[in-house]
Order: C-alpha cells, then structure tokens, then sequence
C-alpha cells in the first residue's frame, strides 16, 4: 500500500528534502544548443515518491542528473536555477564535495542494470566498494554488509551469490542488486530512473513492492523516473507531468489522475489501456511528435498537438498556476498546471473539448 501522500498543510509547513527553483540546462551537442529543461520548479519531502512523468526526450532524466552534477561534460551544460538539499546549495559545488554526498545522502537506480553494473566485477565487491569508499569500511565488515543488502532486497541465498557476476543474474534480480548498492549507505533520497523498464509485469511487481517497502520502513524519499502511468498509480503520492523540459501539471497522484487539467495529461492518460473501459475501447493516441528543444519555441510548447490551444496559447508561454485552488500560494506545490485553457473535467473524462473552444478562448477574435 502507498504511503499517504503529502497534504497542502504538509507542503507548506515541513522543510522539503529536495527544493528545486527555476532550473533551466542547457546542452551543446553537434553545433547545436538544446535547451533541455526551462525554467523546472518542484519540492521533495522526506519520506516522499514524486514521479516526473512524460515521454522520452522531455528533460526527465536530464533534471535529475543534474541534481547529482552527473551531466556529460562533453555536452558543455550551462545550468542556473537552485537545487537545495538539506540545506545545501548543489548546484557550483566543488565535485569533491559533491562525492560524498552522491551514493551517500542520494543514490541512484540508474535506467539498465546490465549496462550500469561491471561485467568483470562480483556483484559483493560491486556493493562492497560503495561501503568502503562511503563507510571507510574493511573489506571484511563490507561483505558482511553486502550479503544483509542483498538479503533486504530479496536475492535468495544472498552469501552464495556474493561471488557471481551480472551475467549470472535475471534482469530482475540485477535490478534488485542495483537498489542494494543504492541502500548501502542509508540515504535520504534516491531517484530511480525507469527502474522497471525491459522487465516482465510480473517482475514489475516485484522491483516495486521492494522499493515501497523500503521505503517505508527506512523513511526514504524517492523521485521515480518513469512514462508508465500504472506504475504511478500505484506508487507515486504526488506527480509532475514534464513536456518539452517544463512542468506542465503537478499535483496528487489520484487526484490528478482522476481529474487531469492539462490536455498533455489528458492525452497521456487516454492512450493508456484501462481496466474500468471496455476492451474494445479505442486508445487515443497524442498526435503529433514533441517539438525540437533546440529550436526557439514560441508560446506553449504543445500547442500544435493541441485540442484545446487558443491564440494566446500561441504567444505566450503559460506558468504554472495553482489549480481549483483560488487564492493558494503558487509555490504550494499541491495542484498546479500551466494552461491557458484548461480543459473541464467533462472535456478530460471525454478525451477531447466539449462546444465550442472559442467560447473560452482569451482573445475571441483569433483562433488556432
């Protein structure tokens, strides 16, 4: 079961974890300048799963690569914004000083264990090595530690397997190695970016039922990485919708599921199977492919995939505001969206506008 999620009252009052302010990265690659995320704003709480939901290229995985200063130097990234972490400015910190805070005070489940772990290491020296670089300890106590992680996670005859390497592990049981060596030195946080992808329903499960347990029993925060509405669902107390390197929707899982009010969450949804349709409900896809970041854009960024734009959309790019909630501070975090024409909760149940868009456009006069 998902841990209660945070309440406007708790977002407001408790010192968040994580505080990201109007982080904007930029990257060079092949002569060109690709503004990768713009302008990114959310809070983490201790104790807390925000998943940063959208499709492949949006910034997700960017964002928090940067939050570790783990960019590729060879793309040159220029990055401005904050990002505070118990207290602690991370961004212009030394890489010394950010070291013993990576593996330390924040892990991270990286996207492919077959890639992220070394094929020419045992799994127990892999874990072992954290532990001794983070822990200064022994090799012996290490070991000892490495076979109570892999216990925790569920690796069966765990001292047995200390000794084998990646190859001899199922893509499931790797990635529970993967969350072992994120453990070993009790963080605060860790970000799991796509932890489940190439894994079977099944093993899904699984990877998840370990991660909430963990979570809830070492009072970690957790922002998860992913494109898989299903696994939100199930895990997530709050979600951010990402498009073209921006938050577009944020708010509580269910309810922002239940009650979207952004036409890019709304297509994100309805191209999802479900089990309260019938089977032979039509899936409808988001037309249209998400725009180039290296070029300028000009407005919202969704506006040719959509439904509801209206001129104003075209020329102004919108800020995240709160939703259904006059008068709430904006930095409240508990349900905003950055929409000039936000779609009715008919219009969302139905997938599409309802009448006439014009009747609520902003300048009457134009139309897209």
């Amino acid at each position: 079961m998902r841990a209660q999620p945070a309440c406007a009252a708790s977002l407001a009052v408790m010192e968040p974890l994580l505080d990201v302010r109007n982080l904007s990265v930029q990257l060079h690659a092949r002569g060109r300048s690709i503004q990768a995320v713009s302008d990114m704003s959310y809070l983490l709480l201790r104790g807390e799963a925000l998943a940063l939901v959208g499709e492949s290229g949006c910034g997700k995985t960017v964002s928090a690569l940067t939050v570790l200063g783990l960019l590729p130097t060879d793309a040159a990234p220029i990055v401005s914004g904050s990002v505070m972490f118990e207290g602690q400015e991370l961004i212009g910190l030394s890489e010394a000083k950010l070291q013993r805070i990576r593996g330390s005070r924040i892990s991270m489940i990286f996207q492919d264990p077959q890639t992220s772990l070394n094929p020419v290491l045992t799994i127990g020296r892999q874990i072992a090595e954290v532990l001794e670089t983070h822990l200064a300890m022994s090799r012996k106590a290490a070991d000892r530690r490495a076979i109570e992680l892999l216990e925790l996670v569920g690796v069966p005859d765990a001292s047995r397997r200390l000794g084998d390497y990646p190859h001899q592990f199922s893509g499931g049981m790797r990635q529970r190695v993967m969350i072992a060596m994120a453990l070993a030195c009790d963080p605060a946080m860790i970000i799991a970016d796509e932890p489940t992808t190439a894994l079977d329903v099944t093993i899904q499960a699984q990877v998840l039922n370990v991660l909430t347990r963990l979570r809830t029993e070492f009072d970690l925060a957790v922002l998860i990485i992913t494109h898989d509405l299903g696994l939100v669902a199930g895990f997530a107390d709050r979600v951010a919708v990402m498009y073209a390197g921006r938050i577009v929707e944020v708010g509580p899982t269910e309810e922002l599921l239940s009650d979207p009010t952004h036409p890019y969450t709304i297509g994100l949804i309805g191209s999802v199977p479900r089990i309260d349709r019938p089977r032979s409900a039509a899936l409808v896809p988001i037309e249209g492919s998400p725009p180039d970041l290296a070029s300028r854009i000009v407005g919202c960024p969704f506006v040719p995939r959509c439904a509801w734009r209206t001129y104003i959309c075209t020329i102004k790019d919108p800020v995240l505001e709160p939703a259904g909630m006059a008068g709430a501070q904006a930095d409240s975090q508990v349900r905003q969206t950055a929409c000039h024409n936000r779609p009715t909760l008919a219009e969302a149940v139905a997938g599409h506008p309802l009448g006439a868009v014009a009747s609520r456009q902003v300048d009457p006069g134009r139309r897209v």
